[in-house]
């Protein structure tokens, strides 16, 4: 539930992505502070080249659907720009949030969900679905539900391939790696589309 109450009060009470992704990892950590010893070395074990390049250019599509989508998903009249400024994502914050989500969110999700929450590695398993869920709350505030929907669907295929990678190469580096491609794809899908929108 970690998650879902950060985002509720991060981005539905406060209005501040900031406050909602701190309160996130705030949780992971504490959840996470009896196991640190175990990920220093979990969370870059299990390596392999030819897997994770593949990997990031397929997770490299996620941004790329993004701008090619926008006029199609997003909802009527939403600005991006705007609406980013609203939650608090505007100048050097908007600058460092990217970094941020782009460095530490892989490295903290991929902890607590691919190794602390790991179960039953070789099916989907409901852990799949909670972790697509959360960002369902997220995801409302900027597109339509219909693309929400298939965004879950996504969400949680992915979800269960890094969950099975984690399994099979006996770490965390892939699907770390694999995260963060995603998400800079998205981030830059983003920063280019709240560009144009800004103000707008």
């Amino acid at each position: 539930m970690i998650p879902y109450a950060a985002v509720a009060l991060g981005l539905y009470v406060l209005e501040n992505a900031w406050a909602a992704i701190l309160l996130y990892h705030a949780g992971i950590t504490i959840v996470l502070a009896g196991r640190r010893g175990e990920l220093g070395g979990v969370l870059f074990r299990g390596w392999d080249l030819r897997i994770a390049t593949t990997g990031a250019v397929v997770g490299a599509l996620a941004g790329t659907l993004i701008f090619l989508l926008w006029d199609l998903i997003h909802i009527e009249g939403l600005s991006l720009g705007v609406t980013l400024e609203h939650y608090g994502l505007h100048g050097v914050r908007w600058v460092a949030f990217v970094l941020y989500f782009i460095v530490v969110h892989p490295l903290m999700e991929e902890a607590f969900w691919r190794y602390h929450l790991m179960r039953t590695p070789k099916r989907p398993h409901w852990l799949d679905a909670a972790f697509a869920g959360y960002h369902v709350p997220v995801l409302l505030l900027f597109i339509t539900p219909a693309w929400t929907v298939l965004s879950f669907v996504l969400l949680a295929g992915v979800a269960w391939v890094w969950r099975v990678l984690s399994d099979r190469s006996g770490g965390l580096a892939i699907p770390v790696f694999m995260h963060a491609a995603a998400d800079l794809s998205i981030m830059c899908a983003v920063w280019v589309i709240a560009a144009r929108t800004s103000g707008g």
